[in-house]
């Protein structure tokens, strides 16, 4: 589900009744897929997690250690760094294509490595593994990304190619063009999720409903079905009555816009509850809330306010 903050959630009946759940916040960060896995009973997962959305999106298991080279930008603040996701509107497949192109050219042959594109995802290939940061730029936005990294005598080579990358793209043309159209610079790739592919095995898994490559990865991993986000929540009960795990997408709109759409989310689930077409729901939102509800949890009529969800964003 979209994050949800306290004034994302609009409508009051609606919070309310999400207020009556089982309420649980994570303090530190996790995965959205580690959050599924865990939700859904299954052991956590030792494959790359960049190795499982290369899979979900080229449907063929890669054989080789990889990571995850997503763009973002690093703001400097008076003493620290704060790393900011870019949305998928700030910024151009072909831009992303052309930088990867300029670090191939500059770095790769010095370093081992390969930098590649696939759809609109960067991907580094290595001759041997080294350690990456352990999280997407989704979860570690608005974090001091020196606390995200991997330290220690091991992550030395990861820090020397981290060094390059960012020399490199500060004398970006690409960079250059960006802050000409007054845009925030790709000042950096976020190198993680690192490791590979374990030839795939059978889980029981219920069907899965998302546009997320990772997701669709281990899915495939698990030799388990999957399609596209069909467009409704009442959609994916129609097609799996037994149960299923869905992936909303991800909103990349004005405030006004993204609460309407998570209230309108809350509203269909609220009413599919009502009508007796779900038993019971987990409701993992992105930042780290997760809400348990089942239909006897209506008579917590003690809960009359909405508590605080979330601590305010910081990205």
């Amino acid at each position: 589900m979209p994050a949800a903050f306290d004034e994302s959630v609009c409508d009051q009946r609606v919070g309310a009744w999400l207020a009556r759940g089982d309420i649980k916040h994570y303090e530190t960060p996790q995965e959205s897929l580690t959050r599924v896995i865990d939700a859904i009973g299954q052991p956590p997962c030792e494959d790359g997690h960049a190795a499982l959305r290369f899979w979900g999106q080229d449907r063929v298991r890669p054989t080789v250690w990889m990571a995850a080279a997503d763009p973002v930008h690093l703001e400097a603040r008076l003493d620290h760094l704060r790393l900011h996701e870019l949305w998928s509107d700030e910024w151009q497949e072909q831009e992303l294509r052309e930088l990867l192109d300029e670090l191939q050219r500059e770095l790769a042959q010095d370093e081992g490595v390969e930098f590649t594109l696939v759809g609109s995802c960067g991907y580094l290939r290595g001759d041997a593994p080294m350690p990456t940061a352990l999280f997407s730029p989704a979860v570690a936005a608005g974090c001091d990304p020196i606390t995200m990294l991997p330290s220690g005598a091991e992550a030395a080579r990861y820090q020397r190619l981290l060094s390059e990358i960012q020399m490199t793209l500060h004398q970006s043309v690409i960079n250059q063009r960006r802050e000409e159209r007054n845009l925030r610079v790709i000042n950096s790739l976020w190198i993680w999720g690192g490791g590979s592919a374990s030839a795939a095995v059978d889980r029981d898994l219920p069907p899965l409903y998302a546009d997320d490559a990772m997701m669709q990865g281990y899915w495939l991993s698990s030799r388990r079905e999957f399609a596209s986000w069909p467009g409704s929540l009442d959609l994916c009960v129609e097609m799996s009555p037994s149960g299923f795990v869905v992936v909303t997408p991800e909103l990349a709109a004005t405030g006004e816009e993204y609460a309407e759409t998570l209230t309108a989310y809350l509203h269909e689930l609220r009413q599919l509850l009502k009508n007796s077409e779900l038993s019971r729901m987990t409701l993992l939102f992105r930042q780290g809330l997760t809400v348990r509800i089942r239909p006897r949890q209506i008579f917590r009529v003690w809960r009359r306010e909405i508590p605080k969800l979330v601590r305010s964003d910081n990205s």
